[in-house]
C-alpha cells in the first residue's frame, strides 16, 4: 500500500516567488492544489506556476478547508503525494496550521517548503527592523456597516511599546475585491473619529506598500492625510504604522520609502500615549510606600475603621494598576495608579499616615 504524504508549499510574493525545492515537490506530486483565499493572488501568476512547473491546479476553497475541515485533501493524502499550495509562507495563517495537525493526527506525513512572506518583506522593503514589530492585524471590509476596531487597538497597544505595526487588508475572493490602502486607511479615519485617542490622526506617520514580490512593487511613506489619496496602483497592498525609530530605521525610511526627513524626525505621539518606563516608575514609587508606609492612627476626622477602608481602596487601586497593565490597557493602569497615589497623599496631608514618595527628603 503506497504511504501518502501532504506537503505545503508556499509560492511566495510575486510571479516568481515559489523556490527550486518548492518547484519540485509541485512536480513530483501526484496532485496539486491551490488556495488563493488567504491573499489576493492575480490570475496571471496561478497560470505561469502551472506553466513552468508543467502541472494543472485544483483550486481549494475556504470552505473546503474550515469548514469541511480538508476532507478532500486528506482523504487524497492518505495514499497520494498532495501538494497544497498558498501564496506566500504557507504558515502565515491558522488554517493550514490546523489542516497539518489533523494531517498528523490521521498518521499522513506532512512536509514544509517555506518562501517569502508579506510579514518578513514589508519590512525589509522600508528598512525597517523586523524585531521591532509587535501585534499584526487585519483591515476588514465592514460587515453589515460594522467596522472593526481590532487595527486601530493592535496599533495603539503597539505604540505604547514603541513598537511597528504590520496591518493587512481584507480580500473577499468571492467578489475577487481586495481592500486598497485607501480603503484601508479611510476605515481607521472612521475608528479614530470614535474612539479619538490620536492614533490615526492626519499626521500620523504611515506607510504603503503596494506589490511586494513584484517588478513594479511601490513603496511610499508620508503622513495620513497624504497616503489616503496616494494612488497605489493594483493590489495587494499593506500598511505600516512607525514606532520608535532606530536612526539607521529613519534613514532607510528617507531613502526606501520617500518619507520626507521632518517626518521621521517628528513622528506624532498621541492623546494615549504613555511610557511603560514611566507608568513603572509609577507603580514602584507605590509599592514602595505601601511597604514603608507607617500608620499614625485615628483622629477626629477619621476614625480607624475608616482609615483602613481608605488605605483598602487605594491597594485595590494598585491592584487594578496592575492587572490592566497586563492587559496591555496603559490608559487605565495609569489612571488607577493615580487614584492610588491621591488617596494616599490625602491621608498624609490628614496626618493619618506618614511615608515618603521617591525623590523626597
Amino acid at each position: 500500500m503506497k504511504t501518502g504524504e501532504l506537503v505545503f508549499v508556499g509560492f511566495g510574493l510575486g510571479e516568481n516567488g515559489i523556490t527550486l525545492k518548492g518547484l519540485e515537490a509541485v512536480r513530483d506530486a501526484d496532485e496539486v492544489y491551490v488556495e488563493t483565499y488567504t491573499n489576493y493572488t492575480p490570475e496571471h501568476v496561478l497560470r505561469r506556476l502551472e506553466r513552468i512547473s508543467g502541472r494543472a491546479f485544483r483550486n481549494v476553497s475556504r470552505e473546503d478547508l474550515e469548514n469541511l475541515g480538508g476532507k478532500l485533501i486528506l482523504d487524497k493524502a492518505t495514499e497520494s503525494t498532495i501538494v497544497l499550495l498558498t501564496p506566500g509562507d504557507p504558515f502565515t495563517a491558522t488554517t493550514h496550521i490546523a489542516l497539518r495537525l489533523e494531517a498528523e493526527k490521521r498518521g499522513i506525513k506532512t512536509r514544509v517548503v517555506g518562501s517569502s512572506s508579506v510579514v518578513t518583506s514589508a519590512a525589509g522593503a522600508c528598512g525597517l527592523q523586523i524585531y521591532k514589530f509587535g501585534e499584526s492585524a487585519t483591515i476588514c471590509f465592514p460587515d453589515g456597516g460594522m467596522v472593526s476596531t481590532k487595527p486601530y487597538e493592535a496599533t495603539f497597544y503597539n505604540l505604547t511599546r514603541r513598537l511597528h505595526t504590520l496591518l493587512l487588508l481584507d480580500y473577499r475572493i468571492y467578489e475577487n475585491k481586495a481592500m486598497t490602502i485607501n480603503e484601508g486607511l479611510k476605515l481607521l479615519r472612521e475608528v479614530e473619529d470614535i474612539k479619538q485617542m490620536g492614533v490615526f490622526t492626519e499626521d500620523r506617520l504611515v506607510v504603503g506598500l503596494a506589490r511586494l514580490g513584484y517588478d513594479n512593487s511601490k513603496v511610499k511613506g508620508g503622513r495620513l492625510d497624504e497616503l489616503i489619496y496616494e494612488d497605489f496602483g493594483e493590489p495587494p497592498h499593506c500598511i505600516i504604522v512607525p514606532g520608535m525609530l532606530h536612526f539607521l530605521e529613519a534613514e532607510a525610511l528617507i531613502k526606501l520609502a520617500n518619507v520626507r526627513r521632518s517626518l521621521v524626525e517628528n513622528i506624532p505621539r498621541f492623546r494615549g500615549f504613555i511610557e511603560v518606563d514611566t507608568l513603572d516608575k509609577y507603580i514602584l514609587g507605590v509599592k514602595n510606600v505601601f511597604r514603608e508606609m507607617k500608620t499614625l492612627g485615628e483622629t477626629r476626622e477619621m476614625s480607624i475603621e475608616k482609615l483602613n477602608l481608605a488605605l483598602e481602596w487605594a491597594r485595590n487601586y494598585y491592584d487594578d494598576s496592575i492587572a490592566f497593565k497586563h492587559k496591555g490597557d496603559l490608559v487605565s493602569s495609569l489612571i488607577a495608579i493615580a487614584y492610588c497615589e491621591g488617596i494616599l497623599e490625602g491621608l498624609r496631608l490628614l496626618k493619618l499616615v506618614d511615608f515618603k514618595w521617591e525623590g523626597e527628603h
